[in-house]
């Protein structure tokens, strides 16, 4: 009975591997949307601004109509 099977050593190899790349892909994933989601807050904070400077616009001269989001003339 020398007749050992390789097959589970190998394929227990290869599930490891796997493993351990989807891990390095989850950890990369996990990183890139953290990096976003900064990148969306500071966006934020910008749109935030631009709506509060056009409702701060002098009605003398131009009107802000809040249903349409537009400033007229």
């Amino acid at each position: 009975m020398k007749n050992k099977s390789f097959f589970w050593t190998s394929y227990s190899d290869l599930m490891t591997s796997l493993f351990f790349v989807m891990l390095l892909l989850f950890v990369t994933t996990v990183i890139m949307m953290y990096a976003h989601g900064k990148a969306n807050e500071e966006e934020l904070n910008k749109i935030h601004q631009l709506e509060h400077s056009v409702q701060a616009i002098d009605s003398r001269y131009f009107e802000y109509n809040s249903q349409f989001k537009t400033i007229l003339c």
